[in-house]
């Protein structure tokens, strides 16, 4: 594989901690042996850790979705976003969020 052109790995060593009480975010069906929750949506909009802006690309210590499926969010900064659209990376999903400060 690591000589596949399509082939990549993202290794993300800071978490940023996702606000879990704000009002449209969804935790439900909590697992009584783990004590995660087997579903978790809304609410990617808030960010508690305020080291805003980012740089980078890191991942939110929230997974999101149903089950097996769950994965954090990854936050691209600014540099990370214009890197991306220098190096003509295609596929991806990008929205703007705001950082709470802290």
């Amino acid at each position: 594989m690591p000589a596949d052109p399509e082939f990549f790995v993202l290794k993300l060593l800071r978490v940023v901690r996702i606000d879990p009480d704000q009002e449209h975010l969804r935790q439900q069906n909590l697992c009584p042996t783990c004590h995660r929750y087997w579903d978790v949506v809304g609410g990617r909009d808030r960010v508690v850790d305020g080291t805003a802006p980012f740089t980078g690309l890191l991942p939110s210590d929230l997974t999101f979705a149903s089950g097996n499926e769950q994965g954090p969010l990854v936050l691209a900064g600014e540099d990370a976003v214009e890197a991306f659209r220098v190096g003509r990376i295609r596929g991806l999903h990008l929205e703007p969020i705001e950082a709470n400060p802290s």
